[in-house]
């Protein structure tokens, strides 16, 4: 075989390994994306998850259980602004397991969360 040929060869074959890896990021990337969560009251020693999943099905009415979850945890440090009472919940980042879970979650009606 001349060294054209298994350039040629070698650049096709780079190409097709190229879009695969750009197809299963994107894959990847469908299922991963976190969602970040707002006002949902903290305590000290509280399970997230838990908190989570509640808010969920009381103020979203979608139902969700933890094996849809991978990860909860809220980001940042917490707020302190004046007394205790008046504390800020930090916000809570949520990584589903399952897309079709985020995707109910994502495309539930807002209108739900002003009565809550």
């Amino acid at each position: 075989m001349s060294t054209n040929i298994i350039q040629m060869s070698l650049k096709v074959e780079i190409a097709a390994v190229r879009e695969y890896a750009l197809h299963n990021e994107q894959y990847s990337r469908k299922n991963s994306v976190s969602v970040r969560v707002f006002g949902i009251t903290e305590d000290n020693g509280e399970n997230v998850k838990d908190k989570v999943i509640e808010f969920f099905k009381s103020n979203l009415k979608v139902d969700a259980s933890s094996n849809d979850i991978e990860i909860t945890h809220r980001i940042g440090q917490r707020r302190h602004i004046g007394s205790t009472a008046e504390q800020r919940p930090r916000q809570i980042i949520v990584k589903f397991g399952n897309h079709k879970t985020k995707q109910k979650i994502i495309n539930s009606p807002r209108h739900r969360l002003s009565d809550s």
